[in-house]
């Protein structure tokens, strides 16, 4: 009977325990204070989100800007880096060189051209001549070797003519090749766009090579 009544009293014990814990936690979770909740007002807007990151720009199109004489860069007008617009000078070789070349195959032409005046008076006197002789020789007035001479006279007048004609012709062409060549030292954009770090890393000064 003794066993039985400790049984007993345990069993009172662990259910008075249990009823004891679950009253003080049903009384915190009572008295806890309410949650309390942050809202704001949903409004349409943008969603930024930046991303930080290492990289190497490039140009979608390079060209290289360079000039198409040599000589020593005079003036350097843009920097790496400047904007620059179709067709706009970027700088300028030094042109002495090419405007003397121009001052050189004038010279030459204008000698061509009174060379070329002088054979012409001369191969008019030169068919007088003949012209003469050719009616002398028909009363035999003149013998066949001094027509011969007159004709040979007349056909050598015809040649140096042809010849300074030649000169005039390959020294035009000299001369349109010196003066592009002074357009050339005006080195413009081909393009718009950032100058990089071809021709514009140069400096005043410095030697420019053909297609450099």
């Amino acid at each position: 009977m003794r066993a039985k009544g400790k049984k007993f009293k345990k069993r009172y014990l662990v259910i008075i325990l249990i009823l004891l814990v679950g009253g003080i936690a049903g009384w915190r979770m009572l008295n806890a204070p309410l949650p309390t909740y942050q809202t704001l007002i949903v409004r349409p807007g943008d969603l930024e989100q930046s991303v930080l990151a290492t990289g190497k720009l490039d140009a979608l199109r390079k060209v290289d800007v360079g000039a198409q004489v040599s000589g020593q860069l005079k003036t350097l007008l843009v920097s790496i880096g400047d904007n620059v617009k179709k067709d706009q000078l970027l700088g300028v070789i030094d042109p002495e060189q090419a405007e003397n070349q121009i001052k050189e195959v004038e010279a030459t032409l204008m000698e061509l051209n009174a060379e070329r005046q002088q054979a012409a008076a001369e191969l008019k006197l030169a068919r007088v001549t003949l012209t003469r002789q050719q009616q002398l020789a028909k009363t035999q007035a003149v013998s066949q070797q001094d027509l011969d001479t007159a004709a040979t006279e007349m056909a050598v007048k015809q040649a140096r003519i042809g010849t300074i004609d030649a000169q005039i012709k390959r020294n035009r062409a000299s001369l349109d090749t010196a003066k592009t060549n002074l357009e050339y030292t005006r080195i413009v954009a081909r393009w718009r766009g950032s100058d990089a770090n071809h021709y514009p890393a140069r400096t005043n000064g410095d030697c420019s090579s053909a297609g450099a």
